[in-house]
């Protein structure tokens, strides 16, 4: 039996995740990246490619693309 602290993580995670699938952020490519890694998940078919960069003021810049 689930108690209700694990039922109210679920609910705040399913949250989570819907407002990301709703409003994503950082999703776009980077036309030029230090890593550009992208992966595939053969079990559901997910496919997602992660960017990374670097600013001029030496801060990350993380993106990523990807379906499932």
């Amino acid at each position: 039996m689930m108690s209700e602290e694990s039922n109210e993580l679920d609910e705040l995670y399913q949250d989570v995740i819907l407002d990301h699938f709703k409003r994503p952020r950082f999703k776009h490519a980077q036309k030029e990246c230090l890593v550009c890694q992208p992966g595939k998940n053969p079990l559901c078919g997910d496919e997602l490619t992660i960017y990374v960069n670097t600013k001029e003021d030496g801060t990350l810049h993380v993106s990523f693309e990807g379906h499932g």
